[in-house]
Order: structure tokens, then sequence, then C-alpha cells
């Protein structure tokens, strides 16, 4: 154990002790630090004998940089036994190396691939780190050099083993950081490389599998030297992605893995690529991802043919064999925001900077946790159609083909919501949100948890109300997930717009079934400049904004963050963007928490006093389910016939609360080991695991109980209570 006074940039002293050595290469070794005093580790960076004067370029350079996705150069020290040694922070791994570990690796999904690949989103969040990091470099006139898939590890909140990274990872809480700094180089000097004007001693350290081939080769065409630019780092994310995203190292669908490990076969494969024989990667590995525990974030039918289309697209941009046709960081990052929609976190609210907008992910049984053998999707292309079904668990049999359904344009296939677990272990089914919609309480599950939404503002909000009955039954959509509309005029100018459709039809993005709403009432359009525009289809019973009446097919800009739009009579959906949004789901989640702590043992809730947007307090409505349609309810069916703020059951011909003393005695007939499924009003499913559990909550909530299941040992189901035959 040493001890060593380190200095920062800033010119700080701090103490540490070296610890153990961490790794050895060719040219230095790396090892852990620990501050003196016990608050925290770091890592130490050492040059081998003669290898000095790089490490204090390498300490020089490092001082440059600060950004989030590069690792944090903590501050350099001086030894007579052991030179210059330079500090960085202490990083996690790298999610995908340590998802491969011997314990980790899933394995009867297994794709037999070199590595079993990433969640598809958490894949494009990590590369999308390593893009922000490169262009981060090239702006400041550096090149990395050296990009490959073990300089790319991560920074998480939580320090701890591999499961606990690929938890946080799992969550949405990490960051990608690119290591490695003693490859970079300043651009002067790689220009000056490139030409024979430069000390040799300076080329980068390059690996030969991630480098493109002018930085291998020399040739005439280059004046009989290799050529270092900035899109040599182009080159090598382009491998990195496809890597992250598949599992397969580079030309594995050419030649065995192992054989890569011999440079000379390296360099014949990468001299081949040079003449257009051969392409490092395979496109085809692109559909062989697997998908079992992820879902499309929007719309079905487009979003798997788009991010099947931008990863090719990128990655035949990043490998251009001619480095002259290969793109920029910056103009890289913007193609990558575009396509695979990327979105800015909230600040301050423990979220990752840039979070993906196509993929969702099982919140509880994924790769990253533990996967255990349930059914997932599967999404095949046939004849140009996107086809989705439910892929079932090994050993099961396949769904029938009457089981397969098409994605259709506008579809939303998500895990997140819609399977409950209970304290017992069990599983329950609720409604599903409309298609593109997504309930309010999916969207305060993520916010409570500062990881990334599911929705991205603007957002239409479909009750703004504070009840448990408005919270519950409240969804978002985003506008984000808008259809795009061309237009071509005459002289081939190309307009483009998102539209968002609201009436009564099926057919629109936002279904509104209320009789004075007109089928295709009105729209929402985004303008050239971003803005949201409301637009009133010549609707019968006219559209509002804020109570201002739009002229019959007129529009209207939409010029503040929360806004309410009027549909017909009655109806009401409420406008906002991200600066209304944060204080609504704040506010949400706090009474939300209010209204639902206090639980019984059998988890039903009682009711908190109800809170409105603007101080509206409409009266409460009763929504009546069965046992039936609480098994595929839609939200259109729970709003259907209930006009808003309007109670509609007269208090002499409710239903009156079911008798206990009747339940008692049922129950009593009934053998041990039996629980019992509870129907309540707003279609939820209470699960009581025993008869003193069924009876608390018919104490506290009876006259809600539309009807009783008992479900007894060896799967039997005994009905004891239905509302009207008591």
């Amino acid at each position: 154990m040493t001890a060593v006074n380190f200095e920062s940039p800033k010119g700080d002293r701090f103490d540490a002790t070296l610890g153990a050595v961490l790794a050895e290469g060719g040219q230095g070794v790396v090892q852990e630090a620990r501050f003196d005093g016990g608050s925290g580790v770091f890592v130490v960076k050492r040059a081998h004998e003669g290898g000095e004067a790089l490490l204090e370029y390498e300490r020089v350079t490092c001082q440059k940089f600060d950004h989030p996705s590069l690792v944090r150069f903590l501050g350099s020290a001086s030894s007579n036994e052991m030179g210059t040694l330079l500090a960085f922070e202490a990083l996690a791994g790298n999610p995908l190396l340590v998802l491969n570990g011997t314990a980790a690796r899933p394995s009867y999904r297994d794709p037999k691939t070199p590595y079993y690949p990433l969640p598809p989103g958490r894949a494009l969040e990590l590369a999308f780190d390593l893009l922000l990091a490169l262009e981060h470099l090239h702006e400041r006139g550096f090149v990395h050099a050296d990009v490959k898939l073990s300089n790319l590890l991560t920074r998480v909140p939580q320090r701890g083993d591999g499961a606990s990274l690929l938890r946080q990872v799992a969550e949405g809480s990490f960051t990608g950081v690119l290591i490695d700094l003693g490859s970079v180089r300043q651009l002067s000097v790689l220009k000056a490389l490139s030409s024979g004007g430069a000390d040799p001693f300076l080329i980068p350290s390059i690996t030969p599998l991630y480098a493109p081939p002018e930085a291998l080769f020399e040739r005439k065409e280059t004046g009989g030297h290799k050529v270092f630019s900035p899109v040599m780092d182009t080159y090598a994310f382009g491998l990195v992605f496809y890597v992250l995203l598949t599992g397969r190292v580079p030309y594995t669908h050419l030649v065995p893995e192992a054989s890569l490990k011999d440079t000379d076969r390296v360099l014949d494969l990468k001299n081949r690529e040079t003449r257009g024989d051969v392409s490092p990667v395979d496109a085809r590995a692109l559909s062989r991802i697997p998908l079992h525990d992820v879902g499309f974030e929007g719309q079905g039918l487009s979003t798997w043919p788009r991010f099947h289309a931008a990863s090719k697209e990128l990655m035949r941009r990043c490998l251009q064999p001619d480095p002259e046709h290969r793109p920029e960081t910056g103009a890289l990052r913007a193609f990558f925001q575009e396509n695979f929609r990327m979105r800015p976190g909230v600040k301050d609210a423990g979220q990752r900077s840039w979070s993906q907008g196509m993929f969702q992910m099982r919140p509880r049984s994924n790769r990253l946790l533990r996967d255990v053998p349930l059914g997932g999707i599967r999404i095949r292309e046939v004849g140009g159609k996107v086809l989705v079904d439910e892929a079932p668990p090994p050993g099961q049999a396949a769904p029938s083909a009457s089981e397969t359904l098409p994605a259709e344009d506008g579809s939303t296939i998500s895990f997140r919501g819609t399977v409950r677990r209970t304290a017992s272990g069990r599983h329950r089914k609720g409604p599903s949100a409309p298609t593109g919609m997504v309930f309010l309480a999916d969207v305060l599950r993520e916010f409570k948890a500062k990881r990334p939404l599911p929705v991205t503002p603007p957002v239409i909000v479909t009750r703004t109300g504070f009840s448990p009955s408005e919270l519950v039954q409240c969804t978002l959509y985003s506008l984000g997930r808008a259809r795009e509309h061309v237009k071509v005029s005459g002289d081939q100018e190309v307009t483009r717009s998102s539209r968002v459709a609201m009436g009564r039809a099926d057919d629109n993005e936002i279904v509104v079934p209320d009789v004075s709403v007109s089928k295709k009432h009105c729209f929402l359009e985004q303008g050239s400049d971003g803005g949201w525009w409301l637009i009133d289809n010549e609707s019968a019973n006219g559209t509002s904004l804020d109570d201002v009446e739009l002229d019959k097919g007129g529009r209207v800009r939409l010029t503040r963050g929360l806004m309410t739009i009027g549909l017909g009579q009655t109806s009401k959906l409420t406008f906002m963007q991200g600066d209304e949004l944060q204080p609504f789901l704040a506010r949400a989640l706090e009474l939300w928490t209010q209204a639902f702590s206090q639980r019984t043992k059998s988890g039903r809730l009682k009711r908190p006093e109800d809170v409105l947007l603007h101080d509206r307090k409409p009266e409460p409505t009763e929504v009546v389910s069965t046992r039936d349609n609480t098994k595929k309810m839609r939200r259109s069916d729970i709003l259907e016939g209930l006009p808003v703020a309007v109670n509609v059951t007269p208090a002499s011909s409710r239903p009156r609360a079911v008798k206990r003393e009747d339940v008692e005695k049922a129950v009593k007939e009934l053998g041990g080991g039996t629980y019992f499924q509870v129907h309540l009003d707003g279609a939820c499913v209470e699960e009581c695991e025993n008869a003193a559990e069924l009876l608390a909550l018919l104490s506290a909530q009876g006259d809600a109980v539309i009807a009783i299941t008992a479900l007894v040992p060896g799967g039997d189901q005994t009905p004891i209570y239905r509302r009207g035959n008591a």
C-alpha cells in the first residue's frame, strides 16, 4: 500500500492510497486507489518505462475536456519510484459484457451470438452517449482513435456487483462513458502523421478490429501513409453500434470469432473490405434481435420498420469504405436523434440526459434482471406486412395462425402496466390503455422512480381531476407520436406536417365517445416552426379553446403551456407543455399517494377528497362494470355514455352494499387454501388471500363490490356473490 498526494486540475490537493493492480498492458498499469478517509475509490494509470512522454501528453490533453460521457480526470501525481500517475473516476463495466458473464447470460432464449444483445432501447441509449462523447471531442479538435466496445463503460448512481449494474441499466439510471483518453490525439497532429510530418511515437494505439482500413494500410493514393481523421471514430462507432444492438462481433458472419484474434486475418478482411468485397456487418442480424421482453412505444406498424431502416442506414453511412463519404459526428447525432426519437430528460429529476422513444421493456422480467420463462411478443414481416403475435414460454405450443394479428398503424404493444402483481405473487390483469394512449398510473410510476417518462411533451390529458376515479381513468397522449403528413404541390414543393385527429370515430388518434362530438371533429397540427394549431373540421357542435369558440373550419394557435380544448357540448381535453406537465405529475403523484396509501391488507384504497385543477370540482361519476368486461376493457368502454361531471345514478336506485353476513356464511362452507377475486367499480380487481382479508375489504368498500369469486385449491371457481342477485 503506497500513499500518494495528487493535485487536481484546479490546483486542489488530495491524498490517496494505491491498491491492487486492476489491469496491465503494453503501455502501462491501471490500479485501484482509495481517497484517504475512506470517501471513495478511483483508478490510477501509470506508464511502463519509456512511456512517460505519452502519459504526460495524456495528462495535458485530459484537462481540455468536460463532458458527462467522457471519463472524468481527477488529477495527477509524481513519484520517484513510479513516475507520473493519472487519477480517473472509477466506473462500472460495460453492461453488454456484464450481461454475458457466465452467471448472467440468458440461456433458454439464447440467439447463439457472441454476445446476448442488450434490450434495443438500452442499446440505443448507450450508443447515443458514446456518440455525444465523440462529438464533444471532435468539436474541440481532437480524435479518440481507439473507439471499441471495451472502452465504453457506464456511470451509475450506486456502485456494486454486476447484478446491481444491470438492475440500474434496466431502470435507465446510467450514463455511457468513453474511457482510455491515452489514444486521443489533436487533429493537427493526426494531419501531420498522415503526411509524414510528425514524430511516429505520436501514432495512436488502435485496435485493428474496430479501425477503418485507411488507418491500417499505407497506400499510393495517400502518399504512402496511413490516414488518421475524425471519421475513423465514426467508423468505429458504427461497429460498436452493431455489436450493442445485435450481439454479433464484426466479420463473424464471414469467419469464426476465434480467428479474429489473429491480426493477420483481421488485416486480410480489412483489405478485402477496402476493395468492396466484404462488409464488417451483416444487416440481416437486425431482424434477429431478441424482442421477448420489449414492446413498441407508439405506432407499431411504423416503429419497427423505422428502427430497422434507420439502423441499416446509420451503419451504411458510418462504414463507407471511402472516409470522405462518412458523416461527421454532428450530422450523425442529428440523424440519430431524429430517427431513434431521442428525447431530453427532465433536469434535476434523476433521469438520463437523453432517452429513446421507440421501445418499452417488460419491467419485472427482462434479460437484465431475472428473465423468467414468460411469454413475449414476436414480430415478423410477411408479404410487406408487420405481424405481431404472442410468443409462448419455452416448451409450450406456439399460437395458432388465427392468433396472429397485423400491427395496425397507431397500435401500441406495451407491457408496462398491463399486468399487476399482488403481495402473494399472483398476476392480475386490468384494462389496457386505448391505442396510442398511456394511463396516468404508468406515467406516475416512471415519474416517481425518476426514470424516462413513457410520454413526451406536449401531451393531451383526458382528465385533470385529482379524485381517485379521475386519477385511475386519466390517460395521456404524446403529440410526438403524431402521424406525419406529406403534401406535394403542383410545382413539386414538399410540405410536411404532423397531425392528430380527434373525434367520435374509432379511426381517430384520440377517440372521444360523446354523441355531441362529430366523427372527425377537429385536428391538432404542428406547423413548420414546431408550434401546434387547433383546427375545427366543420364540426356540428363546435370546437373551443379555453372556452373561446372557433369559427366553423377555423384554426387557432396554442400559445400557452396549459390550454383546455372543448369538443361538442360537454367533452374537455387538456393540452400541456413540459413546463406544465411536470407540476401536474408532481401534484398527481402527491394526491395519488394520499389516496392510495391508506390501504387495508387486501389492497383496497380509501378515497381522498376531490381536488381539481383550476378549482373545478365535478360530482363523482359511477362506473358499473361486470366480471366479463374487466378482462378486455378499453378506455373508450369506460367512458362511453358518461357525460362529463354528471352523476347519472339516482341515490335511490344505486346498488346496495353486499351483506357481510351472506358472504360469511358462504365462506364458511369453503375449505382452507381458498383465495378470492373481488370485482369492484371502476374495472378494478382485488385478490384476497384468505377470508379475513375478504371481510376487511367488505368493511372498507362493500358498496363498490360487483362480484366475488372464490378460487379453491385445484383451480375451480365458485361465484359467491354478484350484484343484482343478492
